[in-house]
């Protein structure tokens, strides 16, 4: 075989470049991937330094000292040796979701795929694991809980689950709802927060309303109307409508007798409301199916005062793309987003 020209080595060199040759490639032109993870091993002091003030507080819940200033040997320097992946995350400003399951959770892996749509950065995990370990749930900005029947919906929808969480895990509870957090509770998730009386600060253990069986006695599956009825709820900025896909037994709000709904109402937190196809709602329950449940106010969604943490018994992560609307053949144009993906994009605008 004759020798190869010059240029003949340079083409196979190329093609087949040797180990050697693919670093200093890759050295010379590193990729997105390659320079995020340069810049999270070698942040600027300033980087670091910004890092450092923003979020120490979740750091030391990893190291398990005290939050007022660093300890032990914990320095600006050490930090990104120490988390890797918690100093990433934050160097490309992502917020980081906890999305919590349970057993009969099933709709962990579509709410981890809308809020990654959207920038963020989840991570699933079993209440059984926090359960063992809460430290786990350090280093989060959003707490989820997504729809399913967690535990079977046994003894009431979301009862158990709520249960265990209050008594194993409230101080992490408590901690991821204050402190300029989000808390997002889907369908059976709300109905969580809703046992946990996480809504209204002060009567946790008598909470002025509750999540009863439908009032037709049946579970529904459809679409609905939803109208933007001055909430407070920061998931809701700039959504005026949404049509999305309700599936649940108990999804009726109702209030207690001595319930301060004026007070609610003042406060922005019962925001979220079935209407009619024109956006039309009102107080007075609008008649099947524009109401699916018989909610008291046509109410599908409340807030907490701050409009930090949100529940609603709507699935938005199941109409993130236009082709998940039941009509979307029919359509002669499609939206370039599903409406239900907004909820989502508040939630990591929030964060910017």
């Amino acid at each position: 075989m004759h020798k190869p020209t010059a240029e003949r080595r340079a083409t196979l060199e190329m093609q087949n470049p040797t180990a050697e040759r693919r670093a200093t490639l890759e050295m010379q032109n590193p990729t997105a991937e390659r320079r995020a993870t340069l810049e999270m091993q070698n942040p600027t002091a300033e980087r670091r330094a910004t890092l450092m003030r923003t979020h120490w507080p979740s750091m030391a819940s990893l190291l398990g000292c005290a939050t007022e200033s660093p300890c032990g040997t914990v320095t600006l320097n050490s930090v990104p040796q120490l988390f890797p992946r918690f100093v990433k995350d934050l160097l490309v400003a992502s917020p980081r979701v906890l999305i919590l399951r349970a057993p009969g959770t099933n709709c962990d892996a579509e709410t981890a795929f809308a809020f990654e749509q959207v920038g963020a950065i989840t991570n699933s995990i079993h209440v059984n694991q926090l359960i063992e370990d809460p430290r786990l749930g350090a280093g989060y900005q959003i707490l989820c809980l997504p729809g399913g029947f967690s535990y079977g919906d046994d003894i009431a929808a979301g009862r158990i689950l709520a249960q265990r969480l209050s008594i194993h895990l409230r101080d992490l509870v408590e901690e991821l709802r204050g402190d300029g957090r989000l808390v997002l509770g889907i369908c059976n998730g709300f109905q969580v927060m809703m046992r946990l009386g996480i809504f209204f600060p002060g009567l946790e253990k008598s909470p002025p309303a509750t999540l009863a069986h439908n009032q037709q006695a049946r579970f529904e599956d459809r679409w609905v109307h939803l109208v933007n009825h001055n909430s407070n709820s920061v998931f809701l900025k700039d959504v005026e409508r949404m049509y999305l896909p309700i599936a649940h037994a108990e999804g009726r709000l109702v209030f207690c007798p001595d319930a301060d709904i004026a007070s609610l109402q003042s406060h922005g937190q019962l925001g979220l409301r079935y209407c009619n196809p024109t956006g039309l709602s009102g107080d007075e329950p609008l008649p099947f199916p524009g109401n699916p449940n018989g909610a008291a106010l046509n109410v599908a969604g409340i807030s907490d005062p701050s409009g930090r943490v949100f529940g609603l018994m709507p699935h938005p992560e199941r109409y993130i793309d236009p082709t998940q609307h039941p009509f979307w053949t029919r359509e002669k144009s499609l939206p370039e987003h599903g409406q239900g993906r907004k909820v989502f994009e508040n939630a990591v605008n929030f964060f910017h």
